[in-house]
């Protein structure tokens, strides 16, 4: 078929189709002339035109409240969008659903004296549920379905209303080609508001559409819940479910796997292909892991659900497909019920689970040789230190390498895992250690490295708070992880990265009347270690001295033990 070779325009005409919209209402322009062509060349949408934009969008308010399903609006750049304002106001407080769709000049072009331009993007802001901006030019077409997906669910879900989305588009605006399929990139991402429970019926729907396939349940970071663990239990217990989460998801289920980075790290190519799944069913926070991000991004004709309360579609591996708004513990509960009936009704002969046993048996071997003979590292120093912190401990990571190392090891039997990873930063990372081990009676040990400790130094001031607080710093002279990663780690002004003062901790530890130990060794370590697992209502400060440098190669030749380049 020949159409606009807008991509942006035929992706926005399919989408409208996908998410139930039959009418759309235009305002003729020039700049919406490939909107108008994608528009009219789809055979679902059925188009109107009328020249007063005020007058058009009264119109498409009458009709979207008329018919209960959503209308678009379509105008061209410069003020024909503010005309739509007075009756997107209305739908606003009627909580009426109206697409409304603005084509713009590109945005090099705004505030230069061209004509027929404004600031368009969230020029209606205060009456729209949400709004966007996407343009021909972005070569990332999975981004900009993502984008648009957001913003139509946001338009038909909770509360309802209308959207905005502007669309930059560059001259020449009427050329066409005879590859513009009217369902080019048209993902509709399902979006299904479950109650606080789902019923029996729909978890068996799901459970009929996931028999067969081979299912991979990924969590990110999230407080501990009991009701979970059991789910997750329940799910892990299933022949074609496996169960890999991050220390951080504080995941206790029994055939649960957290140490995915070692894992996967442990494996040939071919081995991780054979892990592979079908359906990945994703809940909890952001993950840490780049090796299992990149593992599943790559995972090819797999589909993802994400499981949560989100404001936002997040697509992490770039395969969603459902966004299944629900507490995850009454999910996978009754999930999991669904499944095992099936099984028992049809039988399963998947070796899913199986596959990531015998996996995790080989690649987790593989870790513990390496450990065994790491010599001192940083890699070295946190494995050493896991082994002699008390499990009934909580434990606080900070960010750069330190999290990284840590989550190399089964952390399965500690009480709690946090870390700040909403936003991955290293300031804070001290003061949120020691209003964490202000609200628990027991020890909490908190690995920082220097410059996040450097960064947070006032933090020190309120460690009396916490008597509990063990806080361990490996200072491998500054920003360990610019020695790690490919970007910075062999620039010549690597330098001016990783070379920062020397927190003074030991004047500040006796400053603040905490106590104070170091170590350059293995014995010094140990002793150090079994001094500040004492119940003394003291806090303590571990500084741990690695070179960062040398510490870098270990870990990039831990990662790549099997011939793997991973990051």
């Amino acid at each position: 078929m020949v159409n606009t070779d807008k991509t942006i325009c035929r992706m926005i005409a399919s989408m409208l189709a996908g998410y139930g919209v039959k009418d759309v209402v235009i305002s003729p322009g020039s700049r919406n002339t490939p909107l108008v062509m994608a528009i009219c060349r789809n055979p679902v949408l059925r188009t109107r035109q009328i020249v007063d934009e005020r007058t058009a969008a009264f119109i498409a308010l009458g009709m979207a409240s008329g018919c209960n399903r959503p209308v678009a609006l379509v105008c061209t750049s410069g003020s024909a969008v503010l005309n739509f304002a007075p009756a997107v106001a209305e739908a606003y407080y009627r909580k009426t659903p109206l697409i409304v769709i603005s084509a713009d000049r590109p945005r090099a072009w705004i505030d230069q004296d061209d004509s027929q331009t404004i600031r368009q993007h969230g020029v209606l802001g205060g009456i729209t549920q949400a709004s966007c901006a996407v343009d021909d030019v972005t070569e990332d077409v999975g981004f900009q379905n993502r984008v648009l997906n957001d913003v139509l669910a946001t338009a038909l879900h909770g509360r309802r209303g209308p959207v905005h989305i502007n669309v930059h588009l560059s001259a020449p605006l009427s050329d066409v080609t005879e590859s513009g399929d009217n369902n080019d990139f048209s993902r509709v991402i399902e979006y299904i508001e479950a109650p606080q429970v789902i019923s029996t019926a729909q978890s068996r729907r799901f459970a009929e559409y996931l028999h067969g396939r081979k299912i991979l349940v990924v969590g990110g970071f999230m407080p501990p819940d009991a009701r979970l663990n059991k789910a997750l239990g329940e799910l892990a217990a299933l022949p074609q479910v496996a169960v890999v989460v991050e220390a951080l998801a504080n995941v206790h289920a029994a055939g649960a796997y957290n140490s995915p980075s070692a894992i996967l790290s442990g494996l040939t190519p071919m081995e991780r292909s054979d892990l592979a799944p079908d359906v990945v069913l994703s809940f909890g926070g952001a993950l840490v892991n780049t090796q299992l991000k990149e593992f599943l991004r790559g995972a090819a004709g797999s589909e993802t659900w994400c499981i949560g309360r989100n404001e936002t579609t997040v697509d992490c591996f770039r395969t969603l497909s459902r966004r299944v708004e629900i507490e995850p513990a009454g999910f996978f509960h009754r999930l999991a019920g669904a499944m095992a009936f099936l099984n028992r009704k049809n039988g399963s002969t998947c070796g899913y689970s199986e596959k990531w046993r015998k996996a995790t048996a080989s690649a987790m071997a593989s870790s513990a040789d390496f450990m065994s003979a790491t010599p001192w590292s940083d890699l070295a120093v946190v494995s050493h230190i896991l082994q002699r912190i008390p499990h009934n401990a909580n434990l606080q990571l900070g960010n750069g390498m330190s999290v990284r190392n840590a989550l190399l090891h089964d952390l399965g039997a500690f009480h709690r895992v946090d870390s700040n990873r909403g936003v991955s930063g290293i300031d804070g990372c001290v003061g949120t250690a020691v209003g964490a081990a202000s609200m628990y009676n027991g020890l909490t040990y908190a690995i920082v490295g220097d410059m996040s400790a450097t960064y947070d130094m006032g933090a020190l001031a309120y460690a009396a708070m916490a008597p509990g607080l063990r806080l361990i710093v490996v200072n491998n002279g500054g920003g360990g992880i610019f020695h790690f990663v490919g970007t910075t780690r062999n620039l010549p002004e690597k330098d001016m990265m990783v070379n920062s003062p020397a927190p003074p901790l030991r004047q500040l530890a006796e400053a603040y009347g905490l106590r104070y130990f170091s170590a350059g060794d293995f014995g010094s370590l140990a002793a150090a270690m079994n001094s500040m697992a004492d119940r003394s209502p003291t806090p303590a400060v571990l500084e741990v001295f690695t070179d960062g440098e040398s510490s870098a190669g270990i870990m990039r030749s831990y990662l790549s033990r099997n011939n793997l380049t991973n990051e």
